[in-house]
């Protein structure tokens, strides 16, 4: 029966320590899933920022876009603009010439150099004449 006792407690101690080893095991199980499960909220939490980062990099990227192609469209205006005010300096120019004026008051406007017959002389006033011309 000792024997048998002996034998008894040599696999009660196998059992034991096979126990014990499984129950090592398991809690280095839980604490690699812990390590794990860290690992991956902290990945998440980095994908969430990084593609906040991204999101808010592309609609500054599509702003600036939007602004560039504002200030061109501006730029080819004020060309636009400069070029029709420059046509029109170099006709003011060209029109502005004495001859240029003196054509166009006879052909356009029917205007003539006055004869002798239209010619009106005017006296000088005295300060009498211009007093009483105001008060009438």
């Amino acid at each position: 029966m000792e024997n048998r006792r002996s034998v008894d407690q040599k696999q009660s101690s196998r059992l034991n320590k096979a126990l014990e080893a499984d129950r090592e095991e398991a809690r280095k199980n839980r604490a690699r899933r812990r390590i794990r499960n860290h690992n991956r909220k902290i990945m998440f939490k980095s994908l969430f920022l990084a593609a906040i980062v991204l999101v808010v990099g592309l609609a500054f990227i599509a702003y600036g876009s939007q602004m560039n192609y504002r200030i061109n469209e501006t730029e080819a205006k004020i060309a636009k603009l400069e070029n029709e005010i420059e046509d029109l300096n170099l006709e003011i120019a060209a029109n502005s010439s004495p001859e240029i004026i003196e054509k166009k008051a006879m052909d356009e406007l029917g205007m003539e150099y006055p004869n002798a017959s239209q010619y009106i002389y005017l006296d000088r006033a005295s300060k009498d004449d211009v007093q009483t011309a105001k008060t009438d």
